[in-house]
Parts: C-alpha cells; structure tokens; sequence
C-alpha cells in the first residue's frame, strides 16, 4: 500500500469551498495537523465557534474530498472551534479603592482583639486529604 501524501491531501481538500466566504479551506487556514499514515488520513478543519454548528455539511464535504484521493482507506477529520483567551484580570483583581461599602469577594481585614473563627470541617472524621492527578495535559 503506497502512502498518501500529505500535499495530495491538501490540493484534494482546496477543492472544498466554506459557504460564508466562498474561499476554499485551505487558503482559509481553516486546515490543521494533517497526518497521514498509510492510507489513513487525519486533519482538523478550524472554524469559528459561533458557526461550529452550522458547519458539520463542510466538515464532511472535507472528508469525501479526501477520501476520492487514491490508496485513502479512512479519513477522519475533527471539527475545531477556538474561543480567543481571555484577558487576564488587572493585578490585584480591581483597579479601585475599598472605602465605598461593597464587597469584592475577600474578607475585611480582621478587628484588633478579635478571635479568627475555627475554619469548618470540610470532611468530618477525616484528619487528612491527598490530592492525586495524572499530570497528562
């Protein structure tokens, strides 16, 4: 079985128009990752997150182009839709004073001579937690 190559893939997946801007995918950026390994073939296809839904018609336009590429046994492409980051919060979480009788999430500070109330039992009869995670992404 002879392998595919991935600029057949992408000269197969240029064919493929997306709807809204009549550009085909390619040239769009809307294609990435393309892995091909014998005759199987992978890709994201990119898209906007507010048209994700209306788009699975050109995810799998995408698939059939690829799959009429000859020696292709499978193809599976895998629909993307990014939301930019979020911006981070200004440092120390407000950029404005306390004096004006609202509160921002944390505790004012304590009185003098008062006594810090005993922090609830987040789990009675239980005198230690472990935390355990994977660390795998």
């Amino acid at each position: 079985m002879a392998q595919v190559d991935e600029r057949a893939v992408r000269t197969a997946l240029s064919r493929v128009k997306d709807p809204a801007s009549g550009a085909d995918v390619v040239s769009a950026g809307m294609i990435d990752g393309i892995a091909t390994r014998g005759g199987h073939v992978q890709f994201a296809l990119k898209v906007d997150p507010s048209r994700g839904a209306q788009l699975e018609q050109l995810r799998q336009a995408c698939e059939s182009a690829v799959k009429s590429i000859a020696d292709v046994q499978s193809v599976t492409a895998v629909m993307t839709a990014e939301r930019p980051a979020a911006k981070a919060a200004p440092k120390g979480g407000h950029d404005h004073a306390h004096d004006h009788g609202h509160s921002h999430g944390h505790a004012p500070p304590p009185r003098p001579g008062a006594q810090a109330a005993p922090a609830p039992l987040m789990a009675p009869g239980v005198d230690h937690i472990v935390a355990v995670a994977s660390g795998k992404g």
